[in-house]
């Protein structure tokens, strides 16, 4: 069994690993761990290049003939909340990097679609530089609250959920191009929470009325562990996914996903496996070893763990085939929320496994209006 030393370390064998394909030649069982590309250095673009050619056959393989779907995150796209907009949001050159990158493999069909919190998506896209984007590349953007939605019961805390029908169209190839961060309620948030939280539609522009309503609020529930159980379940469900890219350039640390201060981690991630991808992005940012230091039981994302007991993707170290730069030397260890405490505890059963009621061993709660 390969301990976590190991695998920092010999990570960076993966892209040679990769390059010689032994399989080919001599064949050998092709290797079935999970990979997943990291690259760190100086340049975003180079970083994020590198990690997606390294991927470059996986992507091909599973996204040839789909349409292509951008999914950024864009909590707070402006002050109105406070906070540092560009900091908590998927910087425009990320988006466009990938752009450029599948249409030089040929896709022409590209749309960049989000579901801001506030419901103001298409102002989003203008502060922070995606409609300019737009007018360069034949790229449409699209607001996930105005592209039509399908009811879910998902037999948790929160049935009877409206999820944009974007999110659920099998023609779309689905890229989550997220960030390193913090979260005031999941702990972390990485590539999985970006899909999954994005689908769920609110009302556009009234949904903090009378009669509005947003179904982002409704993932929350009363407690953490509803939340947990919620994203689960949309993942259960389908919701997740397609490809992961995850953009470490500069990461977000302490209050986030809002008020968090930034990270120097000039590192990207990428995986056609979201799981394995957001596993590394636990390493990537110390994880367990901070939860240790503050006292906490060192527990990973429960949501991500349920992701894995219901086989989504690989979770162990020990299932994942790392590419390209090994992680000796990138792993910072990014200060968590203020209020951790309360994001962990959580029943360690996904929910579909429980054979009693979930125990939540906090009674830290979400306050609007961060239901994001």
């Amino acid at each position: 069994m390969m301990n976590r030393r190991s695998f920092l370390r010999i990570g960076g064998l993966g892209i040679l690993g990769s390059a010689l394909d032994p399989s080919r030649v001599s064949g050998q069982v092709p290797d079935a761990r999970s990979p997943v590309s990291v690259t760190s250095g100086p340049d975003r673009r180079e970083n994020l290049l590198r990690a997606l050619e390294l991927m470059k056959r996986e992507i091909l393989a599973a996204a040839r003939g789909r349409r292509i779907l951008l999914k950024p995150n864009m909590v707070n796209y402006d002050d109105s909340w406070g906070g540092n907009p560009v900091l908590s949001s998927t910087h425009v050159e990320q988006v466009e990097i990938v752009v450029d990158w599948f249409r030089h493999l040929g896709f022409r069909d590209i749309a960049i679609a989000e579901s801001t919190p506030n419901g103001m998506t298409l102002d989003g896209f203008e502060t922070l530089g995606y409609t300019n984007l737009a007018r360069r590349y034949p790229v449409v953007l699209k607001d996930l609250n105005q592209e039509g939605y399908q009811v879910l019961d998902i037999n948790g805390n929160s049935p009877n959920v409206r999820i944009s029908r974007l999110m659920l169209d099998k023609r779309y190839y689905r890229v989550s191009l997220a960030k390193l961060k913090t979260h005031n309620n999941a702990v972390a948030t990485f590539s999985g929470k970006n899909v999954i939280m994005g689908s769920p539609v609110i009302d556009v522009k009234n949904f903090m009325n009378q009669g509005g309503r947003s179904d982002k609020g409704r993932m929350h529930g009363r407690t953490n562990q509803d939340l947990h159980d919620n994203l689960f379940l949309l993942a259960y469900h389908g919701v997740r996914p397609d490809l992961a890219v995850i953009d470490g350039f500069e990461g977000m640390e302490g209050e986030g996903p809002i008020w968090g201060t930034g990270v120097s981690s000039r590192v990207a991630v990428v995986s056609t496996d979201w799981l394995a991808c957001d596993r590394v992005c636990c390493e990537l940012i110390g994880l367990e070893k901070q939860l240790q230091q503050l006292g906490l039981t060192p527990e990973l994302p429960a949501y991500l763990q349920y992701c894995s007991q219901a086989g989504m993707g690989a979770f162990s170290l020990e299932q994942i085939q790392l590419r390209g730069d090994p992680l000796d030397g990138l792993c910072r260890q990014y200060q968590l929320h203020t209020e951790v405490a309360g994001m962990i505890g959580m029943d360690p059963s996904a929910p579909i496994f429980r054979t009693s009621p979930a125990q939540v061993n906090s009674s830290y709660a979400v306050q609007p209006p961060l239901r994001i």
